[in-house]
């Protein structure tokens, strides 16, 4: 009976040094697996203070420009009278 070609070179399960090996590979692993994790955490909370402070500069650029807008709506009298508190322009 011919060999299987992909079982050719698994080595026999059951030794013991095997199975360390194996553990030891599995806990490596699994710190990079934490060790990744944690990355993620970390950008995730620092892309949430990211767009937190976006928000924070986004609401005071719509309150100023609503600010503005309502200045430049004032009547011409208004103006007027804002020049006339300004006095004389030397």
């Amino acid at each position: 009976m011919p060999s299987d070609p992909t079982r050719a070179n698994v080595p026999p399960l059951g030794k013991p040094a095997d199975a360390a090996q194996m553990e030891e590979e599995l806990a490596r692993a699994t710190e990079e697996v934490l060790r990744l994790r944690s990355l993620l955490v970390a950008r995730d909370a620092e892309l949430g203070a990211a767009r937190g402070r976006l928000l924070e500069l986004e609401a005071r650029s719509r309150y100023l420009h609503g600010a503005v807008r309502r200045i430049r709506a004032l009547p011409a009298f208004a103006w007027k009278a804002i020049g006339g508190l300004r006095g004389p322009r030397s």
